[in-house]
């Protein structure tokens, strides 16, 4: 997915990446392991809004995922969101 490809080269592609998974979303994304890679390269690089809304996602099409509560739960207390 392009997605992951642009977030793993860093910054200097979050406008495609971003693009890119908006895009994703619209056309119905509902892959647990490339949401949750989404989500958790975008909390890598320092993207709270971006990983939650993947969060968010990986969540509504797995509510059983525990590890996915946890991290978007994570990414909701962690210090920059304050």
């Amino acid at each position: 997915m392009m997605t992951v490809l642009c977030l793993t080269t860093g910054l200097e592609r979050l406008p495609q990446a971003n693009l890119s998974f908006n895009e994703s979303i619209k056309l119905g994304l509902d892959k647990k392991e490339i949401m949750e890679e989404i989500g958790d390269l975008y909390a890598k690089l320092d993207q709270p809004d971006q990983a939650l809304i993947a969060y968010h996602w990986l969540t509504t099409f797995n509510p059983e995922y525990a590890e996915g509560l946890q991290k978007y739960a994570q990414v909701l207390e962690s210090p920059c969101r304050n």
